[in-house]
């Protein structure tokens, strides 16, 4: 070990013979676990003689000197120096430190650095921090946090306890990305430095415990306080399951958490719902609704045209960070728009008694329509009785653009039957759309030769 103080400096003193290199003090400042101490770190090319730390005050006044110096890691040449005692100040606080240094060929420096100080400040211990209970559910959100709190003067660098130290407590909340509002509680310390406060959590929370102290070099501690959260579920109906375009339905639901194995309603929550269909979305009426003291909800809404996914989901927000989210899907809610058979004509363009021609033609329209088919297969089909049908063709109705009406037209034998009805088919966004003629015909025996004349009734 290398030990000088006073005595040493006198070697070589300012004024003597300067070195062709001047030491070099690379930092000086407080040791971090002994702030009462203080530290230099000098590279020289000849070994260190003599140091000499100057603690002075912001205005510039001088408060002490430190001479006496004993080399705590490294070389005489590049080692790290360490006052070998104490400074016992009057006050508190950071205190600049200008450095001299000689070496013993008489090199000699003199620096200071606005980075370089004396942290003459209190240092703090924890000891037994805890946090009961170490996770909080929906029936339990207090937990109390205590422990014990130590101050360390740097003069002494000895743990101890003082009475009346704010100690408080930060907790930050999160769960499934959401945070909430820090909540923050405070205590004092009794004479042995013990503390004790409680925080009421939203949520799992990590909690800091720290001093509230000025002049203290603070070493809070960090405490986790888990999350148990209720298992929930949620059920859905929509009534009635195939509505005409523009129908309001009622959307009517419960929620319920499981508690000690037992279902049972969880009032005041939002749930949220929305019609999906294909990548559309549409919310279901303001998008968000409130269960009652019994944990149901209702509320109407006019779902989009077509076949319509209901999804509602409870995400267990803001103050319900204890209960687990939960989904549920009502599928094949059929929407319909109206499709209608407009203008259709039959006329007999000729044949015989056997095989008769017609010509039939119309439109198909969808008045209304949020939007249209890209196409539109019309069946036209007889019928002898007006209830039972036959598909003679189906034709293509077409028009100048989707939302205009679709003109199709379509020549058929007809062997029989009294009726001719031109029907489109429906389907998850269309209702079914018809329309019917009967058919002006001659009447009598089909003739014998096919010529279609009708023969002379028997006397």
């Amino acid at each position: 070990m290398v030990l000088f103080g006073v005595a040493a400096a006198a070697v070589a003193a300012p004024g003597g013979a300067r070195a062709a290199t001047a030491p070099k003090v690379d930092w000086a400042g407080s040791v971090s676990d002994d702030l009462g101490r203080v530290a230099v770190r000098i590279q020289s090319a000849v070994a260190v003689t003599a140091i000499k730390a100057h603690v002075v005050t912001l205005a510039g006044v001088e408060v002490a000197t430190v001479e006496a110096f004993e080399l705590h890691s490294g070389t005489a040449l590049n080692g790290e120096w360490r006052a070998s005692g104490r400074l016992s100040l009057a006050q508190l606080g950071n205190y600049p430190l200008t450095v001299e240094v000689w070496t013993a060929d008489g090199g000699y420096a003199h620096a200071q650095s606005a980075f370089w100080s004396l942290r003459y400040r209190l240092r703090e211990r924890f000891e037994g921090v805890a946090a009961a209970p170490e996770t909080v559910d929906f029936r339990h959100r207090t937990v109390t946090i205590s422990g014990r709190h130590l101050v360390i003067h740097p003069s002494a660098n000895t743990p101890a306890p003082v009475a009346g130290v704010t100690i408080g407590a930060d907790a930050y909340m999160s769960a499934d990305g959401t945070e909430y509002p820090r909540q923050t509680a405070q205590g004092a310390t009794g004479a042995d430095g013990a503390f004790r406060m409680e925080l009421t959590l939203a949520a799992g929370a990590s909690v800091t415990v720290n001093s509230v102290v000025e002049a203290m070099d603070h070493s809070g501690v960090q405490r986790w306080v888990g999350l148990v959260q209720t298992p929930t579920r949620l059920s859905v109906e929509v009534d009635p399951g195939t509505v005409r375009a523009g129908t309001a339905v009622e959307v009517r639901g419960l929620l319920e958490r499981q508690v000690d194995g037992v279902w049972e309603p969880l009032p005041g929550q939002v749930v949220r719902a929305h019609w999906e269909l294909g990548s559309y979305r549409k919310p279901v009426g303001t998008g968000e609704v409130t269960t009652d003291a019994a944990g149901r909800f209702t509320t109407t809404d006019v779902p989009p045209t077509g076949v319509n996914e209901l999804f509602a989901v409870y995400r267990g927000e803001g103050d319900s960070a204890f209960y687990l989210p939960c989904t549920t899907t009502v599928r094949d809610l059929r929407v319909q728009q109206d499709a209608v058979v407009q203008n259709f004509t039959a006329a007999r363009t000729g044949g015989t008694m056997r095989a008769e021609s017609w010509r039939v033609h119309g439109f198909v329209a969808y008045p209304g329509a949020e939007f249209f088919p890209a196409d539109t297969n019309v069946w036209i089909q007889t019928s002898a009785d007006g209830v039972s049908w036959r598909t003679l063709t189906i034709v293509r109705a077409q028009g100048p653009d989707l939302d205009s009406p679709r003109e199709f037209t379509a020549s058929v034998m007809l062997t029989g039957g009294r009726w001719l009805r031109a029907y489109v088919p429906g389907g998850p966004a269309f209702t079914d759309a018809s329309a019917v003629q009967k058919l002006n015909r001659p009447l009598g025996r089909l003739s014998v030769d096919g010529t279609g004349r009708v023969p002379v009734p028997r006397r």
